[in-house]
C-alpha cells in the first residue's frame, strides 16, 4: 500500500519540511523540561515549606536535577 504513508513521513522525505519537524521536536522538548522544573519547585515547596529552595547549599543540588532532566 504506497499511499498509505503517513503525513509526517512526507514531510520528513521532502527535505524543507524535515526542518519544521525537527524544530516542533525541540518545542515539546523544552515545554516538557520546563513543566518538570516547575514540578520539582512544587514538590520542593511542598517538602520544605519553611525553607527558601534558592539557598546556595540547595544551589548545586537543583543543577544536578536540572541536568538529569535535560537528559
Amino acid at each position: 500500500m504506497k499511499n498509505g504513508e503517513s503525513e509526517e513521513y512526507r514531510l520528513v522525505i521532502e527535505g524543507n519540511a524535515l526542518y519544521e519537524v525537527d524544530m516542533e521536536c525541540v518545542r515539546c522538548r523544552e515545554s516538557r523540561r520546563k513543566a518538570a522544573e516547575e514540578e520539582c519547585k512544587k514538590a520542593r515547596q511542598k517538602n520544605n515549606p519553611g525553607k527558601d529552595p534558592e539557598k546556595p547549599g540547595k544551589q548545586q543540588e537543583s543543577e544536578s536535577h536540572q541536568n538529569q532532566h535535560k537528559e
